[in-house]
């Protein structure tokens, strides 16, 4: 009678087991599904690669979303938008490609940095890119810069302003160099373009402003009917005692 429970109980057992292992195996991913949005035409097999072998044979129910930013922190030209679990066993991730935007040299290193101001590589030599705008600081002392990292200063708020005022008109092709000139007398931004023209922004305290000033400015820009009439020219945005926005052009040497 002994004998005849102790074998009851060990084949239940036996049978949850194969049970428990049936359900892993059923909620086991066995491949993971990207979607991309892609800037430009981009190679993903390394990134896949990685993805698959971070989270594929994983079991469903244990990955979330921390997990893939942590992942994807060493893939710094991706950027995570979302995920779907699609039970029992499909794991879909929806990623965005960061676009190299900015030349940043600091000491010996030279490091290119996206439009959000996210680290994606790190050179000692020179990167030969026209494409890049180059970022010079004035005044702002960075705290943190690291690869797959947000670029951290002292000023952040300011730092962040700028980049948000870049955006706002679209990075236009015409910009070459960010300069961020801070002190404790001032806050200025000034954009150097390709056609020699200097659009400074006197910022102060009215960071809120910065991208309203940005687009009101290069709307003024655009207006001129052509490249040669902009030349050695300077745009000066600036609010005034009634807080608008105000757009002056000066003419250069």
């Amino acid at each position: 009678m002994k004998k005849s429970k102790l074998y009851t109980i060990l084949i239940a057992f036996a049978f949850m087991l194969s049970l428990v292992f049936a359900c892993l195996c059923l909620l086991t991913v066995k491949k993971v599904q990207i979607n991309y949005t892609l800037i430009e035409e981009t190679d993903v097999s390394d990134f896949e690669k990685l993805i698959d072998d971070r989270f594929g044979g994983k079991i469903v129910l244990f990955i979330n979303e921390n997990k893939i930013k942590e992942t994807m922190s060493d893939a710094p030209y991706y950027s995570f938008v979302k995920m779907d679990k699609h039970f029992p066993n499909k794991l879909i991730l929806d990623v965005e490609t960061r676009r190299e935007t900015y030349l940043l040299q600091v000491e010996e290193n030279n490091y290119i940095i996206d439009q959000e101001g996210y680290v994606l590589s790190k050179n000692k030599e020179r990167v030969q890119n026209t494409e890049l705008i180059d970022l010079s600081l004035d005044g702002i002392e960075i705290e943190s810069i690291a690869v797959g990292q947000k670029l951290s200063a002292n000023k952040n708020d300011f730092l962040y302003c700028s980049f948000e005022m870049a955006k706002a008109i679209n990075l236009s092709d015409n910009v070459e160099q960010l300069e961020i000139i801070a002190s404790q007398q001032k806050n200025d931004v000034v954009m150097h373009t390709r056609t020699g023209v200097k659009v400074i922004f006197i910022l102060f305290d009215h960071l809120a402003k910065g991208k309203d000033m940005a687009v009101k400015a290069f709307d003024s820009y655009n207006e001129k009917a052509d490249d040669y009439s902009k030349t050695y020219n300077e745009i000066e945005v600036s609010i005034n005692d009634s807080d608008e926005i105000k757009v002056w052009w000066i003419q250069g040497e």
